[in-house]
């Protein structure tokens, strides 16, 4: 009899086990291994982390400083310091430099400046208007270090100052012209690959050689000008550099 409950029992657990196999049920893990842990990801830094890595590896460089057209407008403040012009109070600057990137270091530009000028101590009952106008070959040096970059060149070109008065109904011109001798320099930080912003100082010695006067009840007479002493205008400015 206990073999024949033994069978039994063998053939239920049989049964039981082809049930569940055909109702779609997993069968029993083997006890014999655990299964292999899965592997982790590859680690994938932080998409910050790279740019400020670039960042530190590889400086900024900006395009308008490296090679084609360069650009460069100012906005500032001019002032005569030769003591035959002390009466002269600052005045307005506009200047524009233009011209071609030969390579990362040298440029050789094209300038231009104009200068409202600001006469002192003038009469009652006068009105003086001045402007000064500047030409000149401006070739720069450019030194770079990440985002700062530093200008410097001299200035070979020509001046002109046209000056009108006015009193009692009466006008009068004069103006006076010469060569132009001078030094430029700029320091810049990036802002973008394409705009630079910075401050640019010049310092001119203007020679004149020829003047010229015109008044109500005479024309205008010119006069070539052997000058001991050469004027001193200094510019400063905010300026971009593109």
């Amino acid at each position: 009899m206990k073999a024949v409950a033994a069978l039994f029992v063998v053939v239920q657990v049989l049964l039981g086990t082809e049930l569940a196999l055909a109702q779609g049920a997993a069968p029993m893990p083997s006890l014999d291994a655990p299964p292999p842990p899965p592997e982790p990801p590859p680690f994938v830094p932080p998409r910050a982390s790279v740019a400020a890595d670039e960042e530190e590896v590889r400086p900024h460089r900006s395009r308008a400083g490296r090679s084609g057209v360069l650009v460069l407008p100012s906005l500032g403040l001019h002032s005569f310091q030769s003591g035959s012009a002390r009466n002269y109070d600052p005045g307005l600057r506009l200047g524009l430099l233009m011209g071609w990137r030969i390579n990362e270091l040298f440029s050789a530009n094209g300038e231009g400046a104009l200068d409202v000028t600001n006469p002192g101590n003038v009469p009652s009952g006068t009105s003086v208007s001045e402007l000064q106008v500047q030409g000149a070959f401006s070739p720069l040096l450019h030194l770079t270090s990440g985002r700062f970059e530093l200008v410097v060149g001299p200035k070979l070109g020509r001046f002109y100052i046209g000056t009108d008065v006015s009193s009692m109904g009466q006008r009068s011109t004069a103006s006076i012209s010469g060569w132009l001798y001078g030094i430029n320099l700029g320091l810049f930080r990036a802002l973008n690959d394409f705009i630079s912003v910075g401050a640019r100082v010049s310092f001119d010695l203007e020679d004149a050689t020829k003047s010229c006067v015109g008044g109500p009840n005479f024309s205008t007479s010119c006069r070539s000008v052997n000058s001991s002493s050469a004027l001193k205008v200094l510019g400063v400015g905010v300026a971009l550099l593109m």
